[in-house]
């Protein structure tokens, strides 16, 4: 993706020379570069502005996501035991048992 600041220079660069040749047929040629310069910090500004807004409506979207996949509190607590169960390491012939009852269960 483009760099932000790669946007707000192209989106500028248009509105500038959009006015820049809309004013030159009627204005002189400082008149029509300074009205460029205008349109040039007003398309800057206005680029900034969508993209802010942009990136605000995102990260709600974003926090909304994720708090609907979170789970209660109480499921919480369980899992951080299975996940120390978890990290405690098995010895060999502890971890062949319990593949030998998970196929006899079967």
């Amino acid at each position: 993706m483009f760099h932000p600041l790669i946007i707000h220079f192209i989106v500028a660069c248009f509105a500038g020379i959009l006015v820049f040749v809309a004013s030159l047929t009627t204005n002189l040629l400082v008149t029509s570069f300074i009205r460029f310069c205008l349109a040039f910090v007003a398309g800057w500004i206005l680029t900034y502005g969508f993209r802010f807004l942009w990136q605000l409506a995102s990260r709600d979207l974003m926090e909304e996501e994720a708090g609907n996949h979170a789970e209660p509190e109480e499921q919480q607590p369980q899992q951080s035991r299975e996940k120390q169960e978890a990290k405690e390491e098995l010895e060999p012939e502890q971890t062949s048992q319990i593949i030998k009852d998970l196929l006899r269960s079967e």
